[in-house]
């Protein structure tokens, strides 16, 4: 698959990266949504980013994926999740908590830390 990324503390790095496709069996316990994204906002967060004024990669990675915001339909489940089903519309955040106020109540990507890592999650179905 492919996605738009930036090597963190690089300005301008912005470029086409291409990652293996997720697998639902990639989440531990059976709680995997695999998610086919059908629209992304770049935005003001990614232009701060690609001009190298935050972020970092996740551990395992030299890059950073920037598209925070999107919006896809879930394609597959794992076997003990619920709350989606295949065909659902899902809105996604690609921020993990951290360890402002922000964080703590569920709101990452309004979160205040200096520092960030990317990681998909489904966030509410819209269905």
């Amino acid at each position: 698959m492919k996605a738009i990324a930036v090597f963190p503390g690089r300005p301008d790095s912005v470029h086409l990266a291409k990652l293996a496709k997720p697998s639902v069996n990639d989440m531990p316990d059976g709680r995997g949504v695999l998610v086919k994204v059908l629209r992304v906002g770049v935005d003001g967060t990614d232009k701060e980013i690609n001009a190298a004024e935050y972020g970092a990669a996740p551990k395992g990675y030299d890059f950073l994926v920037i598209g925070h915001e999107s919006f896809g339909q879930v394609e597959a489940v794992g076997p003990n999740v619920t709350e989606f089903q295949p065909g659902d519309y899902v809105v996604a955040t690609v921020r993990r908590p951290g360890s402002s106020i922000y964080d703590q109540i569920g709101t990452y990507d309004m979160t205040t830390d200096d520092t960030y890592f990317g990681g998909e999650s489904a966030r509410r179905s819209v269905s």
